[in-house]
């Protein structure tokens, strides 16, 4: 999952979930605070910290972190005064990009290729190429490489050329050999729900979920 944005009830009711309850692994992929650096923002980190496998910083995450002046000694300006230590720690040493090549997997929270100018709402065919050009070129045995930084959940699939579009609830299985490029769309959407992925590595099947804002 990615793009909390600070909304701490919402990444509450989500680490409730039956769903996340059963995942083996949680994995956030960035932007866990949000662009305006709400008072819910610190809580937000907390919950993340505690209750994921690996959490990746994003955008507003460095945001955050480069605007607020950091001091280890607590002595921070505005919206930093008081914010736990800990938190602190977690995003500074947090990154933007894991690779696992032995087990074929990539987790970022933003465009790999720097020149890329992704549109932040749909995947497209030729931005996705680009990044997976920048995978392959760099890491040549990753399958499936997960990313937070499209709003809309797709599947860019590099030996069909296709960027394959989900619905919420539909599960798609993928074949080993790969790779593919996988948006999961994002948690906190103002306008309508947002999503979340699940992945299945015994099977490589990848199901997008609707997350519950009610």
């Amino acid at each position: 999952f990615s793009h909390v944005n600070g909304d701490v009830g919402l990444l509450k009711k989500f680490f409730e979930s039956p769903e996340y309850k059963k995942a083996d692994k949680g994995i956030c992929l960035g932007n866990i605070v949000g662009l305006g650096c709400t008072p819910d923002s610190q809580d937000t980190i907390k919950l993340v910290r505690e209750h994921t496998d690996l959490a990746l910083v994003g955008k507003s995450d460095t945001k955050y972190l480069a605007e607020g002046q950091l001091s280890k000694e607590n002595t921070f300006d505005g919206m930093f005064r008081g914010m736990y230590s800990e938190n602190i720690d977690f995003l500074i040493c947090a990154a933007t990009t894991v690779v696992s090549e032995r087990t074929g997997f990539l987790f970022t929270s933003s465009r790999l290729d720097e020149s890329s100018k992704c549109d932040r709402r749909v995947l497209s065919y030729n931005e996705a190429l680009k990044e997976f050009n920048y995978v392959l070129r760099n890491f040549p045995r990753i399958r499936f490489a997960f990313s937070g930084y499209s709003e809309e959940p797709s599947v860019f699939d590099y030996n069909s050329g296709k960027v394959i579009g989900l619905n919420k609830n539909q599960r798609l299985f993928l074949n080993n050999k790969g790779p593919y490029l996988i948006s999961t769309g994002h948690l906190s959407r103002i306008e309508r729900k947002g999503t979340y992925a699940i992945f299945e590595p015994t099977t490589s099947s990848l199901e997008i979920k609707s997350n519950s804002q009610s």
